[in-house]
């Protein structure tokens, strides 16, 4: 019984491909580097068309702790911040950090640097 599920799995992965030449294609027409180098904001302010006339807007990464992607999410909240105006943002993080922020951010009466790092 276990064989013929395993040859069955094999032969039903021959159908399923990785890449979408479809998808590959859109990617490769409409990808915008990000650059973590940079200390302008030239390279996101190519996404302001994008961006401006959303209410929300997802900011993920493929990995926790990449350098790269912090960096990037930073550079984008921060052109978010100045040049679009948003002031809302909703971030993963632990409870108890977040209650030190949010009372710093509410009340200016903690400090938020422990509960940055």
């Amino acid at each position: 019984m276990r064989l013929l599920a395993f040859i069955f799995l094999l032969s039903t992965t021959i159908t399923c491909f990785a890449q979408d030449k479809n998808v590959l294609n859109y990617i490769k027409d409409h990808a915008i580097v990000i650059d973590t180098n940079l200390n302008d904001l030239k390279d996101i302010a190519l996404l302001k068309d994008e961006l401006d006339s959303k209410r929300i807007i997802g900011v993920g990464k493929a990995t926790h702790g990449t350098h790269e992607f912090h960096v990037a999410k930073f550079r984008i909240f921060k052109y978010l911040v100045t040049e679009l105006h948003y002031k809302i943002f909703g971030l993963e993080a632990g409870f108890a950090e977040s209650l030190q922020v949010n009372n710093y951010i509410l009340n200016g009466n903690s400090d938020p640097r422990p509960a940055i790092r």
